[in-house]
Formats: structure tokens, sequence, C-alpha cells
């Protein structure tokens, strides 16, 4: 069963890098007992293979030596896949409420949350925020700073790390105007430095330091222009990465808003970019054909051209060589339709056997509460309840009380 992922799905994978965060391996249990040994907290990033926003943070965050270093001096660092059942990943992700993804979890060697964050972050943010955790403070010193005439690039940062913190606990309580007011002031920040500033290593934390980078902003536009440059004065490989991640999500966004840039975004992958994707992701051999059939689906989307949504949706699943990622990729095809609203009875038929075998592999009830939707949008009742009751009997047997009381909402929502 998916728990809410806070963005998109990525559309590629990214080797990681070398450096960063040092994870521990091995169990949970055995993860706490080295904090208790260790007199440090427990860091916990749970996560999902299906999450984009964790592959981006896994990507373009854990992998920067600033943040390696401050994390494996803090805290004994743990990986938890919430559906790995080797790894206790359902049991420990529910024990501590995680419903978002990415969580970040901050456990006592009693194994008590300390603390828990949600969803990707810039990197200052990130560093800022297990700071204060454990009561280590520095920003405060340099937000009075910036606040008092310092205009220096490492002062707005450490400055707008603690605003960001404040304002997410004022998102968290439906009220997202400090957040919509530090944009603006970073927009405006950036709009006052020279070019000879910005072609620094903390110009490149500036453009950098987003939760979300993607081309067709300014910031970044900058960095793609200036590539090369920026290629000397930082790691060439998290530059590229970064490069990567930005021009994945311009794609991904402008196949909804801007489809000429998008295509010009794909051309990059060959063109402009190509040095970035030879380094990031050197052995993905189908990622500019994947990209291009991904700006078709989403513009034949917007056209309600649904059956050449699926045609290219199709073609961009068998593109990719693990089976179990093409069954997935396959199976989410008729989720995104149902999601944008689709209502053309033909094209989610073309799509039925998809579902079908989603749930005849996994045999789960977030599967089989998926083909029971499908088989009604197709008009297929008699089928649907069948599933339907499938879906109600593994409720029925569900053990854990507050998993049941979960799978009884989306039963409810789904509406079938």
């Amino acid at each position: 069963m998916k728990i809410f992922c806070s963005l998109l799905m990525l559309l590629i994978g990214t080797p990681a890098m070398a450096g960063g965060i040092n994870f521990f391996q091995g169990s949970f249990d055995e993860a706490l007992e080295e904090a208790k040994k260790s007199n440090k907290l427990l860091f916990v990033d749970a996560y999902a293979d299906w999450c984009g926003p964790c592959k981006t943070m896994e990507k373009t965050v854990f992998v920067r030596e600033e943040v390696g270093e401050l994390f494996n001096d803090l805290f004994i660092n743990y990986k938890l896949d919430i559906e790995d059942e080797d790894q206790n990943g359902p049991e420990i992700s529910d024990k501590y409420g995680v419903e978002v993804l990415p969580t970040y979890l901050f456990v006592d060697s009693s194994g008590d949350l300390v603390s828990k964050k949600v969803g990707a972050m810039s990197t200052d943010t990130f560093m800022a925020t297990a700071g204060a955790v454990v009561g280590r403070g520095g920003s405060e010193q340099l937000c009075k700073a910036y606040e008092s005439g310092d205009r220096s690039i490492d002062s707005f940062l450490s400055c707008h790390a603690k605003k960001t913190i404040d304002a997410q606990a004022l998102m968290e309580q439906g009220d997202d105007s400090a957040l919509v007011a530090l944009d603006e002031e970073y927009n405006k920040y950036y709009d006052s430095l020279s070019k000879e500033q910005l072609l620094s290593k903390d110009g490149f934390r500036l453009i950098t330091n987003q939760a979300m980078l993607s081309r067709g902003t300014t910031p970044v536009e900058f960095m793609v222009d200036n590539y090369q440059q920026f290629a000397n004065l930082v790691d060439p490989k998290l530059l590229a990465t970064i490069a990567v991640e930005a021009n994945k999500n311009g794609i991904l966004f402008g196949s909804f808003q801007d489809q000429d840039s998008a295509n010009q975004w794909v051309e990059d992958i060959r063109g402009t970019l190509a040095s970035a994707y030879k380094l990031a992701a050197p052995n993905d051999k189908t990622i500019y054909q994947r990209s291009k059939l991904s700006v078709d689906a989403y513009g034949s989307m917007m056209e309600k051209n649904w059956g050449g949504f699926v045609d290219a949706k199709v073609a961009q699943a068998q593109l990719l060589e693990d089976k179990a990622e093409q069954q997935a990729a396959l199976e989410e095809i008729s989720r995104e339709m149902l999601s944008f609203g689709c209502e053309d009875k033909e094209a989610f038929k073309s799509v039925l056997v998809y579902a079908k075998q989603g749930w005849q592999n996994s045999g789960n009830f977030d599967s089989a509460l998926h083909y029971a939707g499908l088989l009604k949008a197709v008009g297929d009742s008699e089928k649907s309840k069948k599933m339907l009751s499938k879906a109600e009997k593994m409720i029925e047997l569900e053990s854990d009380t507050k998993l049941k009381e979960t799978m009884q909402q989306q039963l409810a929502e789904a509406n079938i």
C-alpha cells in the first residue's frame, strides 16, 4: 500500500556518489544499539523505491561532503525502506506515524521519537534542521549578522535556512504565507548578485539551495549556461547529478506547461548537457527516448487524447530493462489516468491487462482496490464487485488496528 509521496515520481535513477552520509548496515534494532553505544541519536531516512523526492535527496543532498560531516558526527544514520518486510519497514513506519515521504526520524537510543520532519529540503535547511534537533546553533547568529548588513552568501543561506524551518512549522498549520515570502526574498537576493559572485562555490550553494531544482528557473539556467566554469569550481559528479535532476524536472513539468521548452530540454540530453548525462547516468542508454516519450504522453493528455497518452507511456515503460520496473511502470499508467480524470472507457480497456497483472503479481490490498476501480471504469461491474469483495476480505483479516482503519478509509475514498 503506497504512502503519499510529496512530489511526482522521477523518470530516471542516478548512481550514488562516494562520501556524504554513512548509513549503518544492519537491522533497526542493531542501529539503535549502535546509537546507544555511541551516545548519539539515530537518524532514520524513511523512504520507498518509488518515491521521487527520496531519490532526489539521496542523489543531491545526502552525498554532499558538508552534509556527511555533520550527520556522521551527530548521528548514527539508518535507511528504512518502509515496504521491506525483511527490514520490518511497515511495522516501524507505522510505529512512528510515517504518512508522507520522505520522512526523517530522529530517535533516541530507547526508541523514543525526538523529532520528525517530512519532505525534500534544500541542503542548508536539511543541515539546519539536524542542528536544531540536537541544539547546535549557528544560524541564529548568522541571521542577526545578515539582518545587520552582512550580505555574504553564507550569511544569507544560514539565515534563510532558519527562516525556512520556522515557515515550515507554519505550513503544517495551513499557513504558507511565510514560505511564499521566503521565495520572494531568495529571488530578490539572487538578483542583487553579480555574475562574478554567482560563479563561485558559494554561488553554486545558492543556486542549488532549493528543494526542487528545475530548468526554466533563472538560477538553474545560469548554472547550465556556465556549466564548464562550475565544473572547475565544484565536484563535477555532484554538478552533473544536479544538472540531470534539474533537466529531468524541467522536462516533466514542461510537458504540462511548455511543450516547446520541454522538447528543447530533451534535446539538451544529447547536446548542451551531454557531458553531464555521461557522468551522472553513464549506463542509462534509453533516457533520451524515454524523456521524449514523456513529453509526447503528457502533451497527448493535455489534449484529452488518452489513446496517444497510453501509446507513449507503454512505449516508455517497455524501454526499461528491469522487468519488475517495467511492470510497475505499466501498472502506473492506469493510476495516472484515474488521477488526471480520464473518462475514456476504450483507453482504460487498453491498460486493464496491466492492472490485472499487478494484482496477480502482488496480491496486495492496493492492487486489488485499484483493479476493482478500473474494472468499474470499463463497465464490468460484476468483476469489479468480486475484486472489491477480495479487498474487503483483506480488511477483515488484517490484525493491525491502525492499518485496518487506513484500509477502510482508502476503501471509502475509492467510492467503488
